[in-house]
């Protein structure tokens, strides 16, 4: 598997979600999707991605913000990526990443849920990228999907995972061991990242925690 240039960037934060794997491991077609294909090989010309953040449930207080992500485009088509993740207080700005070829709200999406777990339970980060990825690799679950973008009917895929729902020791984080991830791509969204979702269930009908990451626009730059 090979480590791209966001996920290198990454490496610190999500070694085990991202690391490379032995020579002789299988790729899954969800770890393909996610972290293997060229999220930007669309994009000719230079552009702003723009994302809506939303989070609710019982456990934290609702808030809503923006993510930007801004792609120049070389002569040769090389991609060069900036994100300003967040406004205001809670703005987060990442390393310029030369070269790109995936789409990195989507890895930014996971760093930030990873240590929103971290401080929710006091586990440690590594066990919870552990589990995603292995989730990834060997129970996910990847289907057609069609939504609603820009008034019409869009093609994608859909990608789910519970992580922690069968681990042996999430006794320690019972509240939180329902997790689910929801992955959306399409072809048909500049970026390919349509939608990224996680949601912590609080019984048959509520919800302790759901937020969401969502394409909105694309804009000239």
């Amino acid at each position: 598997m090979r480590l791209n240039p966001i996920r290198a960037a990454l490496a610190a934060v999500l070694a085990a979600v991202c690391a490379a794997a032995s020579a002789a491991e299988q790729v899954s077609l969800a770890e393909t999707l996610l972290f293997e294909s060229d999220h930007l090989a669309s994009i000719r010309e230079p552009l702003s991605l723009h994302y809506a953040f939303e989070t609710r449930g019982s456990l934290q207080p609702e808030y809503r913000d923006d993510v930007e992500v801004k792609i120049d485009v070389a002569a040769d088509g090389g991609k060069r990526v900036t994100t300003r993740y967040f406004t205001g207080a809670r703005q987060r700005d990442f390393p310029t990443i030369e070269h790109a070829r995936g789409n990195p709200v989507l890895l930014y999406f996971l760093d930030r849920d990873i240590r929103q777990m971290q401080r929710l339970t006091g586990g440690n980060s590594l066990y919870f990228q552990k589990h995603i990825r292995f989730a990834l690799a060997d129970k996910a679950e990847v289907r057609p999907v069609r939504f609603r973008y820009n008034g019409a009917e869009t093609a994608g895929r859909e990608i789910r995972i519970t992580p922690y729902a069968d681990d042996p020791n999430n006794v320690r984080y019972r509240e939180l061991a329902g997790k689910r991830y929801v992955f959306i791509l399409s072809d048909a969204i500049p970026g390919s990242i349509y939608q990224v979702r996680t949601v912590v269930p609080d019984g048959e009908a509520g919800v302790l925690i759901e937020e969401s990451l969502t394409f909105q626009r694309a804009s000239a730059r």
